[in-house]
């Protein structure tokens, strides 16, 4: 629980970095202002979120009592849509002795970005999607039983924040973890 809160603070302290320092843009989302000496031009302003990139990320999260790791890979479509490649593993120690299980999931996913949409430093990266993976659990107890295997649907909701024009960090809520966060790389 902690976590979320921690990641919703996180989230609104960046989303709010730019008016708390007086930095506002009063352009159009699609378009800054360059001034010249002699003419004031238009020119396409870039968001976190592009046609063409391509984002992997890695990261831990929190979830099913463990600390599951993450990678997905995207690449960005016109109109902010995304799709990819997602994975993630993890592995839970029961109460009981000889007892716990491991999980593997593999799958594909499909994100909209808002940069467009909302009024937010061209830095960050809000989106949000839905992802189709299949799981694969090996149970280690006494019963043998893997009650896990099978085609899961997940929604996901997250922002990346890039720190230079390819490295990020990421928090993301959703899928495979309640909660992950981690490092993104634009190629």
């Amino acid at each position: 629980m902690k976590n979320i809160i921690f990641t919703i603070a996180f989230l609104t302290a960046i989303a709010s970095a730019p008016q708390v320092f007086g930095q506002t843009n009063t352009s159009t989302p699609e378009t800054s202002n360059i001034e010249t000496s002699q003419t004031t031009r238009l020119v396409p302003r870039l968001k976190a979120s592009n046609e063409g990139d391509v984002n992997f990320s890695a990261g831990i999260g929190l979830g099913f009592g463990s600390f599951p790791v993450s990678a997905n890979l995207d690449y960005t479509f016109k109109h902010n849509i995304s799709a990819g490649v997602t994975a993630s593993y993890f592995k839970f120690a029961g109460l009981l002795l000889d007892s716990g299980y491991s999980v593997l999931t593999i799958g594909a996913r499909g994100s909209y970005h808002f940069g467009n949409l909302l009024p937010i430093p061209k830095e960050l990266d809000l989106y949000g999607g839905f992802a189709i993976s299949y799981r694969m659990a090996l149970y280690d107890d006494i019963y043998g039983i893997s009650p896990f295997n099978g085609v899961s649907l997940g929604l996901h909701a997250g922002a990346r924040y890039y720190l230079t024009e390819s490295i990020a960090l990421y928090s993301e809520l959703g899928n495979n973890t309640y909660v992950q966060t981690g490092v993104s790389f634009k190629f």
